[in-house]
């Protein structure tokens, strides 16, 4: 296996080969060609690189990777993207994948960090003297097969009494709620916009962290979300309180899978969870549809997420130790003790 790298400004003239391995390792959303390009377009840093490897004249993996001050080095893992930009043949082994780039790496290279790898797409590895697998986050998804109404009766009594308390309430305050699905890429543009309205209006906008159709984050979900709805792969999702918009989700899938990247509400209703009502006829609405059949939330597991579902699993990081590195390990872990030793 011999692995080569191109500055990553040259990712659009291989993505035919990142797509077709991203088909045979399992088809992630997450990293097909309508999600990686305007990530790399907004997000990469000019040091990046575009690793490919070859074995004799296949391509057998590819990744995204930046170099990392006074470590060595990692796949790319803007914020945004909640998978590290790596794709292999699930047949081959990591450990060996990593053994043979490090050296093709420039700089220092006693590290390469693999990071937020989902066990779905790239099963863990077991710990060797060179590789280490740590947790990540928890993560939840929800099946939406079958009926709803029976899928609902099984959630905790606390949770459907909650609901139906704020319904009952918003009824008798003359409020009609009404979800709005958006597939027409024309609207993008204004949905971000308000997308933007509502996030900032809450904790995220004290922290300079919230879109704006402006700024980084508010060209990628507007580039990103069009290459999917252009493709009938997207989803934008407005809530109302009469013709109040309080929450919305964006979201992309594959025909099958429901990815849920991100959802805002208006944290100045308090006396009731317009994003929990929202999703409630979101998934009563996927439940009758006979295309999604998986919603996957992928961010780090929160308690409105265990009042839907409790089908959790663990997202993982990968340390690789160049045999440099091992050797500083294993003398620090000499010299502790005798350290300690030394202080009595």
């Amino acid at each position: 296996m011999d692995w080569s790298l191109y500055p990553v400004s040259e990712f659009a003239d291989w993505s035919d080969h990142w797509a077709l391995l991203n088909r045979q390792a399992g088809n992630s959303q997450l990293l097909s060609i309508p999600f990686v390009q305007p990530l790399i377009t907004c997000f990469a840093p000019v040091d990046a690189r575009l690793a490919v490897c070859k074995n004799h004249k296949t391509i057998v993996a590819m990744a995204i990777i930046t170099p990392e001050k006074s470590t060595g080095w990692s796949s790319f893992q803007p914020s945004q993207a909640p998978i590290g930009l790596w794709l292999q043949q699930p047949e081959l082994p990591c450990e060996q994948l990593i053994e043979t780039l490090l050296p093709k790496l420039p700089g220092l290279k006693w590290v390469f960090s693999l990071t937020q790898q989902d066990p779905e797409l790239l099963p863990r590895p077991t710990d060797c003297q060179s590789l280490t697998s740590m947790d990540y986050i928890e993560t939840a998804r929800l099946e939406t097969q079958g009926g709803f109404d029976e899928y609902f009766s099984q959630r905790s009594k606390n949770h459907r009494q909650n609901l139906r308390r704020q319904r009952n309430r918003l009824e008798r305050e003359g409020i009609t709620t009404r979800l709005e699905t958006i597939i027409d890429p024309d609207h993008v543009v204004s949905c971000i916009k308000d997308y933007g309205k509502l996030e900032s209006s809450g904790w995220k906008n004290q922290l300079d962290t919230a879109i704006h159709i402006d700024n980084a984050q508010g060209k990628f979900y507007t580039s990103m979300i069009k290459n999917f709805m252009s493709e009938g792969k997207a989803k934008i999702y407005r809530y109302w309180y009469n013709d109040d918009l309080v929450a919305m989700d964006l979201a992309i899938h594959d025909g099958s899978t429901m990815v849920i990247l991100k959802t805002t509400y208006d944290e100045n209703i308090k006396t009731s969870s317009p994003g929990v009502l929202m999703h409630q006829e979101i998934f009563r609405a996927l439940f009758e549809s006979e295309d999604i059949r998986k919603v996957e939330f992928y961010g780090k597991l929160m308690d409105w997420h265990k009042k839907w579902t409790t089908d959790i699993r663990t997202m993982y990081h990968l340390t690789h130790y160049s045999w440099q590195a091992n050797l500083a390990r294993k003398t620090m872990n000499i010299a502790r003790p005798v350290r300690k030793l030394i202080r009595l």
